[in-house]
């Protein structure tokens, strides 16, 4: 039965679709360096004149560069719970994003490859714990008869930043001096700061409300979400439904290793499931950074 959408639930689609931006950003971040990091300006400023008297980078350096954004946004998703539970889905998005543009400066200033590097590092770190927000903000605020479609809309941004971000390194293939490369990684911070700001904008997660017992606060964000008034029926009914669900959650004292329990519901299969898209999606090399420069070396 395909999901329909109630003219009402159209500001949570808004609502919820906005916050995907973040998918746009990481996907731009991922695949921008893949070109950057080709142009002679960025290869003027941060590597060394070989003995054909051009400027190239180290592949240690170069490895570096890209592999530490990685670096970066693996901890920052490990720690991403100390910004959802601790200043709530929105907040810990606003703040990550800060994070990120911090990072962004660091790399569009970069007196050098280390400082460069560190502000990848940075970077990566702001970007792994907004990205791991902002599905779980979504979750929580989407429409039970269409979440899945809204929460997967982070997947299709992510693929039009990894386009964009290619039609961007093509552009700066046209400019020249430090402008090259510094605008396309610059252009970022657009990105991160209209999702900061517009996030201020946004409601509160509801079930964030409830874990946090503000029960009140709660309903007057499920009243905004699906624009009904908070005596509507269905505001109340989900709202019910959101605090015996936190209810029970509470009575659970699972931890993290029984993820790797099969049990009775099969959940170490489906854990392993999971992994195992997400890292053969990885080795096709579908996000291929070293393109360009296996572009360069065949004299494409």
């Amino acid at each position: 039965m395909p999901c329909s959408i109630d003219k009402r639930d159209v500001i949570s689609v808004a609502f919820v679709g906005f916050a995907s931006l973040g998918g746009f950003i990481m996907g731009f971040d991922t695949s921008v360096i893949s070109g950057v990091k080709e142009l002679p300006a960025w290869k003027e400023r941060f590597g060394y004149l070989n003995e054909a008297g051009q400027y190239a980078i180290s592949t240690s350096q170069e490895s570096l560069v890209v592999s530490i954004l990685s670096a970066g946004t693996f901890f920052g998703a490990l720690s991403s719970a100390l910004f959802a539970d601790g200043l709530g889905r929105r907040l810990g998005i606003i703040v990550t994003s800060i994070i990120f543009m911090a990072g962004v400066a660091l790399q569009v200033g970069a007196p050098g490859i280390a400082a460069f590097a560190v502000g990848r590092a940075i970077t990566g770190y702001g970007l792994g714990a907004m990205v791991a927000c902002i599905p779980t903000y979504q979750s929580e605020c989407a429409p039970k008869s269409i979440r899945g479609a809204l929460v997967m809309g982070s997947q299709l941004a992510t693929t039009i930043g990894l386009m964009v971000a290619a039609v961007a390194n093509q552009a700066a293939l046209k400019v020249t001096g430090e402008k090259s490369w510094r605008i396309p990684i610059a252009i970022q911070i657009a990105f991160a700061g209209v999702l900061c700001i517009g996030m201020f904008f946004l409601p509160e997660s509801p079930r964030y409300y409830i874990k946090k017992g503000r029960n009140e606060d709660a309903l007057r964000a499920i009243s905004r979400l699906r624009a009904r008034d908070e005596t509507d029926p269905t505001v109340i009914e989900e709202y019910e439904e959101m605090v015996k669900s936190a209810a029970a959650s509470e009575l659970d004292k699972s931890g993290y290793l029984d993820c790797f329990r099969q049990g009775t519901n099969k959940t170490r299969t489906r854990i392993l499931t999971g992994l195992g898209f997400l890292g053969t999606q990885q080795l096709t090399g579908a996000i291929a950074n070293s393109n360009s420069s296996h572009m360069t070396l065949i004299g494409v």
